[in-house]
């Protein structure tokens, strides 16, 4: 599923793969997604402007989790990226690797774990 804009969703994305390219205002996903490959990034404006940005609660990715501009309260993955302008309030856990940008905000130490939570 691609989605480029600004969107609000009150339930849960649940698809195959999503990938959001988010643009001037602010988007909501009101129960979190799932999905086994979630790439979130606001919409290059030229000249290194990023804007848009994505609130929800908690974002599943088995195989890979890749955000920016993303603010919820957990992240589980295979392979995550958690990148500039997100904010996690919660747990990050992940099955192979994980990469935090130094401008990012995680509440705590991301954890290695054997298998994700449903």
């Amino acid at each position: 599923m691609d989605i480029s804009g600004a969107f609000r969703v009150e339930g849960k994305v649940k698809t195959r793969r999503l990938e959001a390219r988010l643009h001037n205002s602010k988007s909501r996903v009101g129960r979190g997604i799932e999905a086994e490959r979630v790439d979130i990034r606001p919409h290059e404006r030229g000249f290194g402007h990023r804007m848009g940005e994505l609130t929800t609660t908690k974002i599943l990715g088995v195989q890979e989790v890749s955000l920016e501009n993303v603010e919820c309260d957990e992240v589980f993955g295979g392979r995550v990226t958690i990148g500039e302008g997100c904010t996690v309030r919660g747990r990050v856990l992940y099955t192979e690797s994980i990469e935090v940008h130094p401008h990012a905000h995680v509440a705590g130490t991301p954890e290695k774990a054997e298998r994700l939570p449903p």
